[in-house]
């Protein structure tokens, strides 16, 4: 068995490799956990399965479709839902979503309470994904702009933001979307995966310099090389706050609040 950054459990079978089965995983959604006693014995010949859930639409995503080795498994399909603060979010396979969405909504509680947005204010989601962030925040700002390299993900953001008409979406990768922007940024969200921020879109921040920014980080020793050099810049670091996603593992979120130094 074989677990992943999304929850996800899979069968993997790697050369002469030998595996204990598992029954059960203490830390899985117990959707997961039936689906896994049910495929036990049934994933033969595969190198795995994928398995999602969503905690607040009990939406399974199981691929690929196991239906012909156990009947009762889902249709195969290749995107799930699950909900924030009430928004259903579309999620394909390849896109990353939150798991433990309990705490999902806390961290967009504390990034809403550290922003706090006004109507006329023009919103920087850098590294959207799904676009979490700006379908949750887009009633909040007079626009909301995305960037998000993975097309994938970009396709969901369409789909959740499709009722908002103040957000729009580039994609692209970060460090070469965001040089290109000129216009005045009023508050920015940076939500990089583990390898933190490159360098030109550290480069591009200090010169965009939104007076509020907040930085969502899943490493804290990439989150402090970044943040020491928008420190050294404009910004002065008011707060970080460390956030527990992945309870009983060494994994930990940071919300870092900073605002833009005074000329």
């Amino acid at each position: 068995m074989s677990a992943g950054r999304h929850g996800d459990i899979g069968f993997v079978r790697r050369g002469t490799h030998r595996f204990l089965p598992v029954e059960r995983c203490l830390i899985a959604h117990p959707a997961i956990n039936e689906v896994v006693t049910k495929l036990q014995g049934k994933g033969a010949g595969l190198h795995q399965v994928e398995m999602r859930v969503g905690a607040n639409t009990g939406d399974l995503m199981v691929l690929p479709d196991m239906r012909e080795r156990e009947p009762s498994m889902p249709d195969g399909r290749k995107v799930y839902t699950d909900a924030l603060e009430g928004h259903v979010f579309q999620i394909s396979a390849p896109s990353f979503f939150q798991s433990n969405t309990v705490q999902a909504e806390r961290l967009v509680d504390m990034v809403r309470e550290r922003l706090q947005l006004q109507s006329h204010e023009l919103l920087l989601d850098a590294y959207a994904g799904v676009g979490t962030f700006a379908a949750l925040f887009a009633g909040d700002v007079r626009e909301v702009i995305g960037i998000e390299e993975s097309p994938a993900a970009v396709a969901d953001a369409r789909v959740n933001c499709a009722g908002f008409t103040n957000v729009r979406y580039l994609e692209g990768k970060v460090e070469a979307v965001l040089p290109e922007l000129d216009e005045p940024i009023d508050a920015a969200i940076l939500d990089p995966s583990r390898q933190g921020c490159h360098p030109d879109v550290i480069d591009a921040i200090l010169r965009l310099a939104p007076p509020k920014l907040v930085y969502v980080s899943c490493d804290p020793s990439t989150l402090a090389r970044d943040l020491r050099l928008l420190v050294d810049g404009v910004y002065d670091l008011i707060d970080v706050t460390p956030l527990d996603m992945f309870p009983q593992t060494y994994h930990i979120e940071s919300v870092a609040n900073l605002r833009r130094r005074a000329s």
